[in-house]
């Protein structure tokens, strides 16, 4: 009883299935199908019935589930990855069959999966069924946050201003900045004044700053190359407004090339600002090359200024 897989487009898949039925007028199988790269595994059964014998006609139920746990032999990573891939990507949007004449008969959606009743004439004692299981595609997610952006960049049917002490203003959406930051959703969702007014007065945190702040929001990614100043600045927007995505990028971006004459000065900015990983990073750096550190300038300046820090280094050595 072969069955096989093949990927006939970036999102349909062809299921080729060979029942054998020889001498059988009756009968029920199932196979355990996996599609590993949406992280899914399937149940498709057969149950066939012999309604016409001198035609070799069946009358076959399909039936497609989705099985709730991983098989014993998936890895750990991909069992991480899996949970990761939201559900509407691992269900199937459409299932079908072709008939011998190449016509489509769709499955029907139900509770627990999806199934189908349908007559198949029979050839060299085995039923031969080609089912096309479709998943929803990772392109429109592109082209949803490219609109996204676009709305933004284009400042379309702004519903709400930041104002600046310059008296620069930028636009944005309630809802969208509501759905991607709980500080907003607190601001907007209740009776406070910038709902009132709709205008937002930003004093503490510059206009470019903001910007690529909203930027991010938008559109899930930086529109300017990070430095270090830069890093820093959108690193304690990121904190204020609760975007977790961008606060680890620029976090990535303050680490990627941390050199020793920086080590402190980046260490007392983290302490000052609560950059928890930024500064457990330092720490380990700081104790990795401590023997060379130590006999520096920056270390007996760093001695002077900020005692408490310097505890936090020397414990970490221990």
């Amino acid at each position: 009883m072969g069955l096989t897989i093949e990927e006939t487009h970036g999102s349909i898949h062809r299921v080729t299935w060979r029942i054998n039925c020889e001498n059988k007028t009756s009968g029920q199988i199932n196979k355990t199908i996996p599609f590993a790269r949406f992280f899914a595994h399937f149940d498709i059964s057969c149950t066939y019935n012999e309604i016409n014998p001198v035609e070799h006609i069946f009358n076959a139920e399909f039936r497609l589930k989705q099985l709730e746990s991983s098989t014993n032999n998936e890895s750990s990573t991909s069992s991480e990855d899996r949970e990761t891939l939201p559900d509407y990507y691992r269900e199937p949007c459409a299932v079908w069959i072709t008939d011998t004449n190449d016509q489509k008969q769709m499955f029907k959606r139900q509770s627990d999966g999806w199934e189908i009743k349908t007559n198949i004439k029979v050839y060299t004692d085995s039923i031969w069924a080609s089912i096309f299981i479709q998943f929803n595609t990772f392109s429109e997610i592109s082209v949803l946050l490219q609109h996204l952006t676009d709305i933004y960049v284009n400042q379309s049917n702004c519903d709400i201003q930041f104002c600046f002490q310059d008296d620069r203003k930028i636009g944005g959406h309630v809802s969208v900045l509501a759905a991607r930051s709980p500080v907003f959703a607190a601001m907007f969702n209740h009776d406070m004044k910038e709902k009132q007014t709709g205008e937002v007065v930003i004093e503490d945190i510059e206009f470019e700053i903001f910007q690529e702040l909203l930027h991010y929001i938008y559109s899930g990614r930086m529109k300017t190359v990070l430095t270090e100043a830069t890093a820093r600045s959108l690193c304690v927007a990121a904190d204020k407004y609760d975007v977790p995505g961008l606060k680890e990028e620029c976090t990535r971006a303050l680490l990627f090339d941390l050199k020793r004459g920086k080590a402190f000065d980046l260490l007392v900015w983290a302490d000052l600002h609560s950059v928890e990983k930024v500064k457990k990073e330092i720490l380990t750096y700081v104790a990795k090359h401590f023997k060379t550190i130590c006999q520096t300038d920056d270390w007996e300046a760093f001695i002077l200024n900020y005692p408490h820090l310097c505890l936090l280094v020397t414990r970490n050595l221990m």
